[in-house]
């Protein structure tokens, strides 16, 4: 038996031959990692959240909304045009290595010259040295080894594990171990650099690429060219993911800001992380199947199908417990933003299901759709964002949030449709055993809130009850209709 075991364990750890396989072992290691990575990021949310302030996740917030804008408005999609092309990438390594380095000089020194204008425009000087720290990450990130990029492009997640996992633990404890000792801002600020210094010493211990300093403007103007779509939809995203941090900081202060921001990482838990992860085992499978219709159809609504049944019940969860959740771990100066919280919670779970378009679109060569889905988003957000944060607060922030999220469903159901010679009745076939196991989840919970006082013991109890609930209502869904997200799991087991 155990030798068994042990056979299982080494095939697991090789990243496998045909595409079935990579894509298999990929999904595993994605999730262990999101496993970890969330157990820990929870850990220090917590610990953190009662040791500093809302306006100390405020200041450190503002510092990295600076380092983004200037990420984004120079951002070149390098990284997205190497794992796009079918073709061999080598030679384009070092091209792609030295602009991407030239670029994080520039956002670097920008950020350190510029530190006390972008402090004064938020009405707080004290953020200037954080800014300014965290602009060094740029350079420590222009340093990076690209040769990880084969990681993602050849399915080898596991090393992509370690490389990412070895990252959030340094994060968790050099954050938690300062923010007992300083408890303020530098312990968030401090953490993020441990972690990307970490990142960039693994990432030459896991791959043998050594890069070097040279530019083909050839070579340079073909990556580039893919990567204009990947720039200006990246643009449009930050204004429309961004903006409403922009505003809310500018026109609410600090202390908003902290507890908007808090809510939105609360509430996008699955757009932004499970989905983001998935994407990027699923970005590679696509463009290996760009050519393949049926193939590339089967593949979009079995991750549309898993992707539902993660999302739809924790957006549930989060709307229905958001104030238990942040009286209990977070503490009472966080209560204000529970209002917020239950609005992001909704458009977390429009933005996890739009969000499968964006590795769909780039995979068969047209980026510009989702820069096109985006735009829809920005357009709904720049009417309603000013007047609703200035009337409403976070609360208004949020309700923006969420019309420009409803505003790109209509792009993102008609390019997916298109691209996948779909119909309409299979999505609902992928979304519906979700559907109605989150149905019985709420039923449940609406009762227990009814009988009990919510302390810790019954919150954890709670969703252990409804985890074994929902997952129940599933087995039971694949034993009557025969399909479901838990067959295509129980054979994703099976291959691993």
């Amino acid at each position: 038996m155990l030798k068994i075991v042990k056979h299982k364990l080494k095939n697991l750890l090789k990243p496998g031959k045909s595409l079935s396989q990579k894509v298999v072992r990929s999904t595993f290691w994605v999730g262990a990692f999101k496993v970890v990575e969330r157990t820990l990021r929870f850990v220090r949310t917590v610990i953190v959240a009662r040791l500093l302030s809302p306006s100390d996740f405020g200041l450190f917030g503002l510092a990295c909304l600076a380092m983004e804008i200037l990420q984004t408005f120079t951002e070149t999609g390098m990284r997205t045009a190497l794992i796009q092309r079918k073709e061999k990438t080598e030679g384009y390594l070092n091209t792609a290595w030295t602009i991407n380095l030239l670029r994080n000089i520039l956002i670097f020194s920008l950020l350190f010259f510029g530190a006390p204008f972008i402090a004064k425009f938020f009405n707080n000087l004290s953020a200037v040295p954080l800014i300014k720290v965290v602009g060094i990450i740029m350079i420590i990130r222009g340093l990076t080894n690209i040769g990880t990029v084969y990681f993602i492009k050849e399915l080898d997640f596991r090393k992509h594990f370690v490389l990412r996992t070895v990252g959030i633990i340094v994060n968790v404890v050099v954050t938690l171990t300062l923010a007992f000792i300083l408890r303020n801002a530098w312990a968030l600020v401090w953490g993020y650099l441990a972690q990307s210094v970490t990142n960039c010493i693994a990432s030459y211990i896991l791959h043998p690429y050594r890069p070097k300093l040279q530019l083909e403007l050839p070579k340079a103007k073909e990556l580039l060219n893919f990567g204009k779509w990947i720039f200006g939809s990246s643009i449009v995203i930050f204004l429309a993911t961004q903006g409403d941090d922009i505003l809310v900081g500018k026109i609410l202060g600090i202390k908003a800001l902290g507890l908007y921001t808090m809510a939105f990482a609360i509430a996008n838990l699955v757009a932004t992380e499970i989905t983001h992860l998935i994407s990027q085992v699923t970005f590679p499978a696509y463009s290996k199947l760009q050519s393949d219709t049926e193939k590339l159809r089967k593949a979009f609504f079995k991750t549309l199908q898993l992707i539902s049944f993660i999302t739809i019940p924790i957006a549930c969860c989060i709307f229905l417990f958001s104030f238990d959740f942040v009286n209990i771990f977070l503490g009472v100066k966080w209560l204000p933003m529970i209002p917020a919280l239950k609005i992001l919670a909704i458009s977390g779970l429009i933005r996890a299901t739009t969000a499968t378009g964006g590795c769909l679109f780039a995979s068969v060569g047209k980026p510009e759709l989702d820069f096109k889905m985006n735009v829809c988003r920005l357009i709904t957000m720049t009417i309603f964002i000013y007047p609703l944060t200035r009337i409403y607060g976070i609360e208004g922030a949020s309700v923006t949030v969420l019309l420009g999220i409803l505003s790109t469903v209509p792009v993102w159901f008609y390019a997916t449709k298109k691209i996948t010679n779909s119909n309409f009745f299979i999505y609902g076939k992928s979304i519906f055993p979700s559907l109605i196991g989150t149905f019985g989840i709420v039923i449940l919970t609406l009762l227990i809130k009814s009988s009990f006082q919510i302390n810790i013991s019954i919150f954890l109890f709670t969703i252990l009850t409804l985890v074994l609930v929902y997952i129940g209502i599933g087995v039971i869904f694949v034993k009557i209709f025969r399909y479901g997200p838990l067959k295509e799991i129980k054979v994703l087991m099976q291959s691993i």
